[in-house]
């Protein structure tokens, strides 16, 4: 029995001439596909969804499932494309870049996809899409129609009708928070991954004009992070693995900016540093998916884009490339811990923040814009922020041999725990005295301090400052 003759599938392929029964691949031009044509905006919609739930049916497939999968969606897709409603190269990535998160090899997926697309596309499938008031849209090619409000399982408000719906399968795919838990590994002073600038599973924005230095500046915090060294003239900490995406800088510059801050090749196994990557847009589930795979996979603490603006396919004024480039990439980082910092340009007018869309401001916890203020100086401006935590401003010294940036003396706090510090030297507080032992001789005159902001000033009084030791 041949090889196409155990599959139906196989067998449509063999008839077509686009497979041999041997496995050899039968060689086909991205040319020969169906190109894109103009169509019904609500048609192509429509086909984006069914890529994007295609693509995430491929990405999710399991041993054994995944060349069924993807020849299905293929077959599917191609269709779609025939009609004019994708376009093809497009079509062909998602599908080529969901099949990797599969696991599937590099071999099969290059077997498949064009081929199978191809076929797909001898039956162009035309969508016509009338909106009927009050149904949701489907977004399945296959899958039945949508049911109207009010039928079993479906709310009239847009909620989920509990009573029709697997609770064991709810409490898995949505597990609320245990609180004894959170309570007990939620640490009292503020977890810095590189102070007073980057806290430990934050999402942080970081933009200037052109030319300031945002990318040197953020090569140096991520090499110190990686490496263990001091970060910003502070105390070294613990290597942390830092996954650099890099869609702007060539691989000479960091290796000649890496060499003039000292740093060897062995220091840098923590600095996983991909130099214009091959990946899906990152504001769409792909692109997502992919990005969150290698975190996971290198164990990355920290994810690093630079920029933002090369790793997007919509447009850059537009609020829901943003919306989507948050919700596929950077939501399932934060879940995980991760911290995210997106490099970003200033735009033409800088007092109104990064170029393009408000949007790319909503969604962090912090965004800092860096000035140069002088050839050897640098100044961070925190623009928005979640917390109170971040200092309104950071003034870092750069320094030469070996290049690198320093925090000022004095630079970098918050006006509460300034003040709290203010109050210690005045009372010569010794400097290595624990924080219950503070707050009781703080209650005792009266004075009252938020946990947080006392832990925080006993420990920049402990690394930075002198006074009262």
């Amino acid at each position: 029995m041949t090889a196409a003759a155990s599959h139906p599938f196989l067998a449509v392929l063999e008839a077509a001439g686009l497979y041999t029964p041997n496995g050899h691949a039968v060689t086909v031009d991205l040319s020969d596909l169906p190109a894109a044509a103009a169509g019904d905006p609500a048609a192509a919609h429509y086909a984006e969804k069914a890529l994007e739930y295609e693509a995430d049916a491929v990405a999710a497939s399991t041993e054994g499932t995944r060349n069924d999968n993807l020849n299905r969606a293929c077959f599917k897709i191609g269709s779609l494309v025939a009609a004019g409603h994708l376009d093809a190269q497009h079509a062909i990535d998602t599908l080529i870049a969901a099949a990797r998160v599969s696991g599937l090899p590099a071999s099969e997926i290059n077997h498949v996809v064009y081929r199978a697309t191809r076929e797909g596309g001898a039956e162009p499938r035309v969508v016509k899409l009338e909106p009927v008031k009050g149904y949701r849209p489907a977004y399945t090619l296959d899958g039945p129609p949508p049911a109207p409000p009010g039928a079993a399982g479906v709310s009239t408000s847009g909620a989920v009708d509990t009573g029709a719906t697997d609770t064991v399968a709810l409490n898995t795919a949505y597990p609320p928070l245990d609180w004894r838990e959170t309570w007990s590994r939620t640490p009292e002073d503020v977890d810095w991954l590189a102070y007073p600038v980057l806290e430990r599973g934050g999402m942080y924005a970081l933009y200037s004009p052109a030319k300031a230095g945002k990318s040197l500046f953020a090569l140096d915090l991520c090499a110190a992070i990686a490496a263990g060294r001091s970060a910003l003239g502070q105390p070294p900490a613990a290597p942390a693995t830092v996954l650099y995406v890099d869609l702007e800088n060539h691989v000479t510059d960091i290796v000649g900016r890496l060499k003039d801050m000292g740093y060897q090749p062995s220091e840098l196994d923590r600095l996983i540093y991909l130099s214009f990557p091959a990946l899906p847009a990152l504001d769409t589930r792909v692109g997502g998916a992919q990005l969150f795979a290698e975190a996971t996979r290198h164990r990355a603490e920290m994810v690093v884009i630079d920029t933002v603006s090369r790793v997007i396919s919509g447009e850059e004024n537009s609020a829901d490339t943003f919306n989507a480039l948050y919700r596929y990439s950077c939501v399932p980082l934060k879940a995980a811990g991760i911290t995210v910092l997106r490099l970003d340009h200033a735009g033409k007018d800088e007092d109104r923040g990064m170029r393009g869309s408000s949007a790319k401001i909503s969604d962090v916890d912090v965004a800092w814009k860096l000035t140069r203020t002088s050839e050897s100086r640098v100044r961070l401006d925190r623009i928005a922020c979640r917390n109170a935590h971040h200092p309104d401003s950071v003034i870092l010294d750069q320094h030469d041999m070996p290049l690198r940036h320093v925090l000022l003396p004095g630079s970098g706090l918050p006006d509460r725990v300034a003040q709290i510090v203010r109050t210690l030297d005045r009372l010569a507080v010794p400097a290595d005295w624990g924080r219950d032992r503070v707050r009781h001789m703080l209650a005792e005159r009266g004075i009252k301090v938020r946990n947080d902001a006392l832990g925080e000033a006993l420990r920049v009084r402990r690394t930075t400052f002198t006074g009262g030791a």
